[in-house]
């Protein structure tokens, strides 16, 4: 949001001032980085959960994405209104869907990412160390058009330091499939015609059946 602010008034302030707006996006920059770095070593999270309607998270990172890395881009929005709430931390899913539309803007600076919400009836995992079986029923499709993921890293694009960005640090994958984990869900790619990134949901009961198997 920060980032997306300066860029604006880049493009309205004189030259003498212009230089001003540069500083703010490239320390934006920067803590971003460091900030992720931190995340991505520690194992002491501060994670507040609550009940959450996932459309509220959706929009609002629309809202930063297409004020800031995405303002080239066209983005659909999909959503089921029907969806049940889900149990989550809010800060968290956000840094999710921020990571994975910031990397469908990126993989094609004017293209179209499309946003789409819905229920898949049936699917479940079995919990590790239990008898149980978690339903995961809430997906969140992040989808763009842009060259695909390439066939060298698709097998290890959730480990840290993976990328196929100049420069990249290779985290933001890792950090968003361990925050996605730590909300007992899971994260899938398809690289067919399009890129589909699914985030997969337990219900709010589920989440607490999770939570205490």
């Amino acid at each position: 949001g920060i980032k997306g602010a300066a860029q604006l008034w880049g493009d309205v302030v004189d030259d003498d001032n212009k230089d001003l707006t540069s500083l703010i996006v490239n320390e934006v920059d920067r803590i971003g980085e460091l900030v992720n770095r931190v995340s991505s070593i520690s194992d002491n999270n501060i994670v507040n959960r609550a009940k959450i309607n996932i459309h509220d998270i959706l929009q609002r990172v629309n809202r930063l994405a297409k004020s800031s890395f995405a303002k080239n881009c066209s983005i659909i929005e999909l959503y089921d209104p029907s969806l049940p709430e889900i149990y989550g931390d809010m800060n968290s899913l956000i840094q999710v869907f921020l990571n994975l539309i910031k990397n469908a803007a990126e993989a094609k600076m004017d293209g179209v990412i499309t946003i789409e919400t819905g229920y898949r009836h049936g699917f479940n995992i079995k919990v590790s160390g239990s008898n149980n079986r978690l339903k995961l029923p809430i997906y969140v499709n992040i989808i763009d058009n842009g060259p695909g993921i390439p066939e060298r890293i698709r097998s290890h694009l959730f480990e840290p330091f993976v990328t196929s960005k100049y420069g990249g640090s290779g985290l933001g994958l890792s950090i968003v499939s361990s925050i996605v984990e730590e909300h007992g869900g899971i994260i899938e790619v398809k690289n067919d015609k399009n890129t589909i990134f699914t985030v997969l949901f337990p219900s709010l009961k589920e989440s607490k059946k999770w939570k205490n198997p």
